[in-house]
Parts: structure tokens; sequence; C-alpha cells
């Protein structure tokens, strides 16, 4: 998991450091930096889908001119500190197969359109003190010869033991390009398995981050039954709902959370089919009223997909305890994220929620049954 964020001249940042619990909120007035924040982890995620800078900034699109991917706004021009040249980002994570932490380091040159494009100036990835590959180690650092591609030397092993050293696109991060060295090699050493298992791992956790901006008419739309992905505007509301309620302790969490944190007096779940074959979930109140998520309102669909975020990934313990639901009414009583245009973030076990209110900012984390 993410255990630490710094960024060095990103966006409105000059220097700062985000540390995550396993739930982090995020509050703060407008302009004061919560979108950034995104957008850094918007830069990882890219990252780990295996894009080129140009497009991880700029736009992606696919055949067909569909959009792929909306880049960092502002793009190039506004990517960094009051048009500083170098942007870092350091991550800080514990993978369940390391007895320490993994720091992953980039250093991007941003390319203005009047200098240039963007480039990768220097990249890392260790384990703990354990170097996995580093295009600047302090000991025999190859000489980087231009700038169009950059020299990154590899944990040595197998047949490369006085050392592995190649030669990487500077347009695009490293880390998404060591897999086909480590396979041109043949690196098949303890040593070439450990660098592949490592950064495939985290790639795989940069591209597993989820962003939630939530629109009422998306989570208003029938789905499919098994179509159990939420998008990121809230669509498949109604089929991941329909899944989760297979599971009756996490159905029973569901309504228990949805009596206590809002009006509503439901008791059960109901998803009939249309004749498309697609569904769309009522809520049914004691009393016998059906409430479907057409006549729902905003913020009662906003809570359902937020306990639908978090009901998907977190199997590992029981949701029912007191001491989850004080976390959940903690969260879910910011009334600017469930009734106006809070955001949340999701990473392997982690939630972020972006709020605006009137105050400063604040950073809240871990165990909220505390505050």
């Amino acid at each position: 998991m993410i255990k630490e964020l710094s960024l060095t001249n990103f966006k409105n940042f000059e220097q700062t450091t985000l540390k995550l619990g396993q739930m982090t909120l995020l509050l703060g007035s407008n302009a004061s930096g919560k979108s950034n924040l995104r957008e850094a982890f918007r830069f990882l995620h890219g990252i780990g889908r295996g894009y080129a800078l140009a497009d991880i900034i700029g736009t992606k699109y696919g055949e067909g001119g569909d959009l792929q991917w909306r880049g960092i706004r502002g793009g190039f021009a506004e990517l960094s500190y009051q048009k500083n040249k170098i942007v870092i980002l350091d991550v800080c994570l514990r993978p369940s197969f390391a007895n320490s932490d993994l720091i992953y380091h980039i250093e991007i040159e941003a390319g203005f359109p009047a200098v240039g494009r963007a480039r990768v100036v220097r990249e890392s990835l260790y384990d703990g003190k354990e170097m996995y590959f580093d295009s600047h180690p302090r000991q025999s650092p190859p000489e980087q010869d231009n700038s169009q591609n950059i020299l990154v030397k590899i944990k040595r092993g197998g047949d490369l033991k006085k050392g592995h050293i190649e030669r990487f696109s500077s347009a695009q991060p490293v880390l998404s390009q060591i897999e086909s060295a480590l396979k041109k090699k043949k690196r098949t050493d303890a040593s070439g398995e450990q660098v592949g298992m490592a950064t495939k791992w985290l790639l795989e956790s940069f591209a597993s981050m989820r962003f939630l901006d939530l629109s009422p008419d998306a989570m208003r739309l029938p789905s499919f039954p098994g179509q159990v992905v939420l998008g990121d505007r809230g669509e498949n509301l109604s089929t991941v709902l329909q899944a989760i309620c297979e599971d009756p302790s996490k159905k029973r969490a569901l309504t228990e959370w949805l009596r206590e944190l809002t009006p509503m007096d439901a008791s059960d779940f109901e998803f009939p089919i249309y004749a498309d074959g697609k569904t769309l979930i009522s809520l049914i109140e004691k009393n016998g009223q059906k409430i479907s998520a057409n006549s729902a309102s905003d913020g009662t669909l906003r809570f359902l997909t937020m306990m639908a975020a978090l009901l998907e990934s977190v199997a590992e313990f029981d949701l029912t305890k007191p001491e989850k639901r004080v976390e959940a009414i903690f969260a879910a009583r910011m009334p600017r994220f469930l009734f106006g245009g809070g955001r949340i973030s999701r990473y392997r076990g982690h939630f972020g929620f972006k709020t605006a209110y009137s105050g400063g900012f604040d950073l809240f984390r871990g165990d909220f049954s505390r505050q």
C-alpha cells in the first residue's frame, strides 16, 4: 500500500509530503491544492497504464479518435511550480512480498512548448537500501550521453554479475520499460526475477487506482447483470450493488448504513430486469414503498456509490463492526461530499475523499474513531 507521496515543483506544490492511512480525507477551501494532489495520483496511474509522458501530461486517443485518457489539467505549460524545469515525485510503498518499503523516484524535465517535450531525467526503484534499478546510483553511475535516452543500472545477477546497464527512451517512464529489457537479456536469475516482480507489482498498483467523479445521470443508468466494475462517474452502480448484495453480511451492512446515514428507512433492495436485459436498483422501505434510482435523491445515490466503492474492496474485515460504522459516519457526514461535488479516489484498500469547505487545509487519515 502507498504510505507516503512527496511532490517537488508539481503544480502548485513547491514541496510537500502526504502521509496516507487506509482512509484519507482531504479538506480544504477552493484552490488549496486538493485537485492537484489528485492529479499527482493520476500521473502515477498513467505510468501504471504504460503511457508515455506526452500521453500522461497531454491527452491520449485510441483508434477511431476515442478518448482513452484525459491528460493532467493544464498540460505541459502548467505541470510545474512557477515554471521550474524539474518535477519530482517520490512514492513510498509497502508490498506484501518485501521486508522493507519500496521507494520509487522519478524526475521529469517539464517540456514547455517553447523548449520541447517532457523527458525522464532520473528514475530509480529501491527496496530499502537495495537497488532494483537506478539511472544515477551513487556507485559507478552510467554516463548519460544524450537527451533522447536514459541509461539505467539494473540489479546485477545471472550472466551479468559485473553489472547490467540498459538504454531506455527518456520519453517514457523506465518503470514501464523494464520488463522488456529483462526479457531481452533473459534475466531468469533470482535478482532478475526480483526486479521483474517488484516492477510488475508497482505498475499494477498504480494501474489499480480509481478516480470517482460522480455524476447522478451516470448513476441512474441501467446496466447488465455481471457488469461489476464501478465506472469513474458511477456507471454500473445497480449491478455492482446487485453483486454486493449476494453476500448477506455486506448486504446487511449496506442496509444498516443506509438507514443510519440517510433519512431513508430502507429494509431491502430490488433489482428488476427490464425487457432489454438491464436492471436498475430500487430501494424498498419498511412500509413497502419502492424508490427506484430514477426517483432517489442525488445525495442518496452518491452515498450508495461511496458504499459500493468501499464494499468492493474491504472483504478482509467485518464491516458490521461498530468502529467501522463510526469511520463511515465521519466520512459520510461531510455534507459537501455527499450532497455536493465531492470526489473519491481508491487504491488497493486506500480511500481518499476530497471536498471543499470554508476552513483551511487539513488532512485526516487512519482510524477516524479516534477523532
